[in-house]
């Protein structure tokens, strides 16, 4: 409607060259061309494969330093907790594709299975392998609620490899499902589950393989993407890629080509936080967009929400600028919400799409009843 091309042009939230970055993309693809790759992504099936994660917040409020020792003395006020992890990446996929599939490793004690499932979308078809002597993974994170800063992480983990039996086990599972699924998204949080055999299987059946792997305090330098014989499509953080690639200042489009020629990878995209992402095609290059989040209160579950749009797009062969626009429009919509209070959902997904790419409609009369009535 005209009303927002006006908001657009006179109240927009983005710098002059992140309009112009819009306003081409809708004049080359259009939004009609982009939100196709979200109509027919309802009729994928998608398999997520990866931990669960319980990501717990506990808000407090500052006392000051204790009298006994010098450490932060706070005063809790209250916690929540969401299902994080390969759970989040499964409900952002499940907000537009009808069938999920989810195969994830927990703990075969305090697995808090019960209520991880009641975290799940009802489309999401979970299927847990339990670790033996493990809990499911808890990362509790203490923040100070007046200013929403983090002030402590605490993981509750198991870091021992798998047994025999159970590394077994779901290999086994893997060969049996792959067959049923057009793509398989993989967020590798690089603790226990990802076994060198289960990512055999996985270059191996999977018909296409989309994987992030992401780096925290308990695996830094131990967990690369190389691990990955073949991979169709790779999304990492610009930390994970010079990790990779063992370069602290170097230029990342060297890296990009090198990783994606070694991992025959036909795709790749960095993301770089506020500077946006990178993207990565053979065939056509590269590909830079903008970050496109206005409000940033956590970004915790950005990763997976902007995994979780792109590889959808990448299955479905859709161009880059597409895949990086809804990649990085999905990363907004997730920084902008506490860990993963909230899914993504494809109906305020397309809206905020819309929303976005109504930058030059010329201003006209409404030309009938309903329209003047914003029907």
């Amino acid at each position: 409607s005209s009303s927002s091309y006006l908001l657009n042009k006179y109240l927009s939230p983005f710098p002059d060259d992140i309009n112009r970055y819009l306003s081409d993309l809708d004049r080359d693809v259009g939004t009609e061309g982009i939100l196709h790759y979200l109509e027919s992504a309802a009729s994928m099936r998608v398999l997520v494969v990866g931990e669960t994660i319980v990501d717990e917040y506990h808000y407090c409020s500052t006392i000051g330093q204790s009298a006994k020792a010098p450490i932060m003395a706070v005063h809790h006020l209250s916690h929540e907790s969401f299902a994080g992890g390969a759970a989040s990446l499964a409900n952002d996929l499940g907000g537009f594709c009808q069938n999920v599939g989810f195969l994830s490793l927990i703990g075969a004690k305090e697995s808090k299975e019960e209520w991880i499932r009641k975290q799940l979308r009802a489309n999401v078809q979970a299927e847990f392998v339990y670790k033996t002597d493990s809990p499911t993974i808890v990362k509790r994170r203490y923040r100070e609620s007046y200013f929403a800063l983090p002030l402590l992480e605490v993981y509750v983990m198991n870091e021992s490899p798998l047994t025999a039996s159970v590394n077994r086990a779901m290999c086994d599972r893997l060969r049996e499902i792959l067959p049923e699924y057009d793509a398989v998204v993989v967020a590798d949080h690089g603790y226990a589950m990802m076994t060198r055999e289960m990512i055999d299987v996985l270059s191996e059946h999977a018909r296409f393989l989309a994987v992030n792997i992401q780096t925290s305090a308990s695996n830094l330098g131990y967990h690369t993407i190389s691990r990955y014989p073949r991979v169709d499509y790779i999304c990492l953080a610009e930390q994970e890629l010079r990790l990779e690639s063992r370069s602290r200042s170097g230029a990342l489009q060297p890296m990009i080509e090198e990783l994606a020629e070694r991992l025959s990878a036909e795709r790749l995209v960095v993301t770089m936080g506020k500077s946006g992402c990178l993207g990565y095609r053979r065939e056509t290059g590269f590909c830079n967009a903008p970050a496109l989040a206005t409000q940033v209160i956590d970004r915790v579950g950005a990763g997976n929400a902007f995994l979780a749009l792109s590889a959808l797009c990448a299955a479905q062969n859709a161009p880059m600028d597409v895949l990086t626009f809804l990649g990085n429009v999905a990363g907004a919509e997730a920084v902008a919400t506490v860990g993963t209070r909230e899914s993504l959902e494809r109906h305020q997904f397309s809206r905020h799409v819309i929303s976005l790419l109504k930058q030059d409609e010329p201003i006209s009369a409404p030309d009938s009843e309903s329209d003047a009535q914003g029907g």
